[in-house]
């Protein structure tokens, strides 16, 4: 009778082991072959521990001889047998969608009724039964312990068989567009995790932003991305958050400063399609196949894909100090061709009230007609191909710059793209500059609660056979001149400026904002000019500086491009590149 028992339970504990392996494989916990056979041994060996403890207490308490235990034990290990049609993929038609939902915990809740009910009768069985020794006790004991360590060794197996497989993260990244923004980012597929090492600093928070993968059908699929940070430090601390996807912008996921632990030194994130349930997060146990076949047997799907870049470590506000820099460059824009210096039309009543507000200088001095030439000297401080942009990134600022940069030195891969997170070059001649500065708006709106710099080129000046297309109140009278488009141009896009300005004015970032306004080179009218020519009205340019505790003055001091990257240097405490020739203007 004893081998007979011993039978059925090896039977029964391979049917529960098959069972558990078939619920783990629809959860997306069986990658492989030997995953499978792991988890059936780790399931098949925790079973028979229980039995084995179970019949070893029996005989501790009640021992006995009695056909009767064996057969109530092999009755109740028989009901291994409602798992069949769950490992069989017996559809059965459950009477509302939940209960499909939850069909595994419905086998093992009906197998659990039974299993119980005759475990009872054994033990009663037993009670009832004629007295014996209770030497089996000890080989009870035994068993259960052997299955204990063996369902410890393949648990421990299975685990390492997951991580095994688990898909890496590339570790490089490359240029993608999405929408009008350029940012370097990688693909990462679903479950996959990325780690970060870090060096904790006041106010850090962690930011990503995600993106529909082109060419990835089934990644185009996904409508949300729901990412989990576990982040390492004094303590550890896990925040979920997600974003909708769209096919035309990036979507960003920002973990606030509250949740980041203090001496953060490492962190992970991973993305699914669906959000993690708490027991896999407190279990420390996450899928490895994501792409399950609807259907059991048929072909899964291909695994989805999205692309993610970051992430970031930025400083959130007010716990961080440092300013928000906004620098706008207004190509065309002579410093004589400015109403507060000296232009007799009133054509920049907005940029008027900056400069009268704030620092101005109308002897800045470009370095080049050339705006790239110019751009390389502000980042660069003259010298050095160091990125300034990269330093202040470095430094916990978010980056960004809309350049309108199709077609001419500012477009993307010129290398100016070099430290901006977010690099948009888009340029439409019929829309003129308006786009860009709302987008510019948009974008300050949303990001208030961290620093940032950000670079705006405007572009829109620079053609004057476009600007003759504008109406506009110039001229007063008689045939229109060069002159008189680009004074209609100018005022046009003076009014967009005002908007921005306006609006950073009258929010709460007024007090950490400070804007700087110049131009790369001006253009220089005449009787026969028709705009740009290399002379000094060419080359000076006027240089604003408006922003909290600025004095207001009107400064004839000579100064040029390097000059205003050692003022970013001095208003944000990061150290300019080069040779240092440069100095602030404050």
């Amino acid at each position: 009778m004893v081998y007979i028992y011993s039978l059925v339970l090896m039977l029964s504990a391979g049917l529960f082991g098959t069972f558990c392996r078939s619920v783990m494989l629809g959860l997306g916990f069986v990658p492989d072959l030997s995953s499978g056979l792991f988890i059936f041994s780790t399931s098949g060996s925790i079973y028979l521990a229980l039995q084995c403890a179970y019949m070893g207490g029996l005989r501790f308490l009640a021992p006995t001889t009695a056909r009767s235990t064996y057969l109530s034990e092999m009755a109740s290990n028989s009901a291994t047998l409602i798992f069949l049609p769950y490992i069989l993929h017996v559809s059965v038609p459950w009477p509302q969608e939940m209960f499909e939902r939850v069909e595994p915990l419905l086998y093992l809740g009906g197998f659990g009724v039974i299993h119980l009910f005759l475990k009872l009768s054994t033990f009663y069985g037993s009670l009832q039964g004629s007295p014996s020794s209770r030497k089996g006790v000890i080989g009870y004991a035994g068993a259960t312990l052997l299955f204990v360590f063996l369902g410890i060794v393949f648990q421990s197996r299975w685990v390492e068989s997951l991580e095994a497989a688990r898909t890496r993260v590339p570790t490089g990244v490359e240029n993608v567009l999405i929408g009008t923004l350029h940012a370097d980012a990688r693909r990462m597929q679903e479950g996959a995790t990325i780690s970060v090492e870090t060096v904790y600093k006041q106010g850090q928070t962690i930011t990503t932003r995600w993106g529909k993968t082109q060419g990835n059908t089934h990644g185009n699929n996904v409508g949300r991305v729901y990412a989990t940070f576990v982040m390492h430090g004094d303590d550890e601390k896990v925040y979920q958050s997600s974003t909708a996807l769209t096919g035309g912008m990036w979507s960003e996921i920002r973990v606030p400063n509250e949740y980041v632990p203090e001496g953060l030194r490492s962190y992970e994130v991973r993305w699914t399609r669906e959000k993690e349930p708490n027991w896999q997060r407190i279990l420390g146990l996450r899928p490895i196949v994501y792409n399950l076949s609807e259907t059991p047997g048929t072909e899964p799907p291909p695994p989805s894909i999205v692309t993610m870049s970051g992430p970031f470590n930025h400083a959130e506000r007010p716990l961080v100090r440092g300013p928000n820099i906004v620098v706008i460059l207004v190509d065309g824009l002579a410093a004589n061709h400015l109403s507060m210096m000296g232009y007799e039309r009133d054509v920049t009543p907005s940029l008027d009230k900056l400069g009268y507000g704030g620092l101005s200088f109308p002897n800045m001095f470009s370095p080049s007609a050339e705006v790239g030439d110019a751009v390389d000297a502000l980042f660069s401080g003259g010298t050095q191909s160091d990125s300034l942009v990269q330093r202040l990134a470095n430094a916990g600022y978010s980056t960004i710059a809309f350049t309108e940069g199709g077609g001419s030195a500012l477009e993307y891969g010129g290398g100016i793209e070099s430290g901006f997170e977010l690099f948009d070059a888009s340029y439409d001649a019929d829309q003129g500059s308006g786009l860009t500065v709302k987008k510019a708006q948009s974008w300050i709106d949303a990001h208030q609660a961290i620093k940032f710099f950000m670079l705006i080129r405007l572009r829109s000046l620079e053609d004057i056979s476009e600007l003759r297309k504008i109406d506009g109140m110039y001229p007063e009278s008689g045939r229109p001149q060069a002159i008189d488009a680009f004074d209609n141009g100018l005022q046009r896009l003076d009014s967009l400026l005002g908007s921005l300005l306006k609006y950073i004015r009258d929010h709460e970032m007024r007090k950490n904002t400070f804007v700087i306004v110049t131009s790369a080179y001006g253009h220089a009218f005449s009787v026969r000019s028709d705009g740009r020519k290399l002379d000094d009205p060419t080359l000076r340019t006027p240089l604003i500086l408006s922003g909290p505790s600025i004095r207001k003055t009107k400064m004839s001091t000579r100064v040029e491009m390097d000059d205003v990257a050692a003022t970013i240097g001095a208003l944000t405490g990061v150290k300019v590149p080069g040779s240092g020739r440069g100095k602030s203007v404050l």
